[in-house]
């Protein structure tokens, strides 16, 4: 009876045990609910792996609360369980120059990034360690850093790709508040976002004068102020240097350019100021930004009176001097068109003009040859693509408008443009920004850039359609069915890069093919086995093709979306 009686409360207590532990499971889990573990878990993984990392010459003081500010200039509170690698008073001074509708890049490790983004409105971050990079999104999902738009590149990118976050800002021109770069920042993509910070507003350099890419910023930016680290490096703060030139509408256009510029960034040059009306602008509703200047509308001798200036303007020579030397030394084969462009054509191929060329195309002698033959002197040109080509062939014609979808390149372009050029700025649509990238990874579809392909109905208001269409930028295969009904029985439309062996092949191009026939064609094998090949082909349009286009036009069918 004794063991009956001991084993009954045996199984008893077992029941007790049972409910107690299911009380503290339910117990334990609520608590979680409220204090989640992961969250501080990823927390202190962050702090811990930051304790290793030496990227910056301030020292690195523990992350803990209290360390550093806890609210904004403005009194707003920060979240202070990370604080940033730097000198107590660079933070007091970052913190005092920030406000609520503050638009800041940083090119940096994140940390600071966290913290300062609590007291603004928007805080773009590059960090070029991929992994550190992907850390600081995690934190971003758990709670931190909510206003954080990051970036994630790699050292081995080439510098078109590390700067893209200038190009993912949304903004025309100048747009930024606040730049902060560290010593390990690429002097082009610092000088890309200088270009974009607002009249009086600041550059942040760490390891001043270590770094030999903050000594070009010298030529465009004041030093208002250094301040020595315990550590023995130096912090640089710039502020812009206010514009030295005013604009009327026949001035002449003007921009400033380091002496030492290579040319090798498309966005180095500080456009003072932009010739085109802001409230124009609206790109995230995917507006056309017109670029239409006064003389674009002089009559031929006032027009070739202005085209002569434009040949001497001494400002417009250098950046075409530096971008000339940045291509025949390049280290890059091709990266900015081939070395064997140069020297190219001083003489329009159907009248005695000369051409200003300090700057050639990024095509083959073969290329340029086929596509001046068909330019006159009153010559139309609707153009896919601006850039050298732009600045070249342009020489030779009565108009050019040409469309451009990276919006720093087009602001630059805008200011170097001839006279008789107008250029339209029109970015990737506002949907496929992120996941397609901005201003958008090679080539494309009019799915992503369906603003940029209809751009060409304008010359439905024209007094004549274009002679020719130059098509050297993105959704090259859907521009050329765009531009169909658009066009005549004598037009001529020309698509560059027409090879088989670039960009994942050229079966995106050959839906022309529909709609054209192929007049002549110029294949350039590549000078090396391992660089590049070209290709121009010149297109006319099928009769019965163009006759089927124009009236699906008419109709208001010819340029909705599709897959084409």
């Amino acid at each position: 009876m004794a063991r009956a009686k001991s084993s009954g409360l045996s199984r008893f207590a077992r029941i007790q045990l049972i409910i107690l532990a299911l009380i503290f499971a339910v117990s334990f889990s609520a608590f979680m609910m409220i204090h989640p573990k992961h969250e501080m878990s990823d927390l202190q993984s962050y702090k811990e792996s930051r304790s290793r990392r030496s990227s910056s010459k301030f020292a690195s003081p523990p992350s803990r609360s209290g360390f550093c500010p806890s609210q904004c200039a403005d009194g707003r509170a920060i979240d202070n369980r990370i604080c940033p690698k730097m000198d107590p008073q660079l933070t007091n001074i970052i913190l005092q120059s920030l406000r609520k509708d503050s638009k800041v890049v940083e090119w940096g490790s994140g940390a600071s990034a966290i913290y300062f983004s609590q007291c603004v409105q928007e805080w773009n971050v590059v960090i070029s360690d991929r992994q550190h990079c992907e850390n600081i999104k995690k934190l971003k999902k758990k709670g931190f850093g909510q206003k954080l738009k990051i970036h994630c590149s790699d050292a081995a990118d080439d510098d078109d790709e590390q700067c893209d976050v200038s190009r993912d800002l949304g903004c025309d021109g100048k747009c930024l508040d606040l730049v902060i770069a560290d010593g390990s920042a690429k002097e082009d993509c610092v000088l890309s976002s200088h270009a974009l910070l607002k009249d009086g507003g600041s550059l942040i350099a760490t390891e001043h004068k270590a770094a030999a890419s903050w000594s070009k910023l010298s030529a465009v930016m004041e030093v208002e102020k250094t301040i020595a680290d315990a550590e023995g490096g130096d912090v640089a703060i710039f502020k812009s240097k206010a514009s030295r030139t005013s604009h009327k509408s026949h001035a002449k256009k003007k921009f400033v350019i380091s002496d030492e510029d290579d040319g090798r960034s498309e966005k180095s040059a500080d456009v003072l100021d932009p010739s085109w009306n802001p409230r124009d602008s609206k790109h995230s509703s995917n507006e056309i930004v017109r670029h239409d200047t006064s003389t674009s509308k002089l009559d031929p001798s006032d027009m070739q009176t202005a085209m002569e200036k434009w040949k001497e303007d001494e400002t417009i020579l250098k950046w075409k001097r530096a971008r000339r030397n940045a291509i025949i030394s390049s280290p890059i084969p091709d990266k900015f068109g081939p070395v064997e462009a140069y020297p190219c054509g001083a003489t329009c191929s159907s009248s005695a003009a000369k051409i200003e060329n300090t700057i050639c195309p990024m095509m083959f002698a073969e290329e340029m040859k086929l596509l001046l033959g068909s330019l006159g002197p009153k010559s139309v040109v609707w153009e896919w693509g601006s850039g050298t080509s732009t600045l070249y062939f342009s020489q030779c014609v009565g108009k050019w408008v040409s469309v451009e979808h990276e919006g720093a390149w087009c602001n630059q372009m805008r200011q170097l443009a001839p006279p008789n050029v107008e250029i339209r700025c029109v970015p990737i649509e506002e949907e496929y920004k992120e996941s397609f990238g901005s201003p958008g990874k090679w080539d494309g579809s009019k799915r992503e850039f369906k603003t940029y392909v209809e751009a060409i109905k304008e010359v439905k208001s024209w007094e004549q359609p274009p002679d020719v269409v130059l098509i050297d930028g993105r959704a090259r295969g859907d521009c050329s069915v765009e531009a169909l009904p658009y066009l005549n029985e004598k037009s001529l439309v020309f698509i560059h890069d027409w090879i088989t062996t670039r960009f994942g092949g050229r079966d995106k191009y050959d839906k022309a093919l529909k709609y054209y026939d192929i007049v002549d064609v110029v294949e350039v094998p590549p000078p090396q086995s391992w660089r590049s090949a070209s290709g121009l082909v010149k297109l006319r349009p099928k009769p019965e093709a163009l006759a089927n286009a124009k009236r699906a036009a008419e109709r208001g069918e010819w340029n909705k979306l599709e897959e084409r």
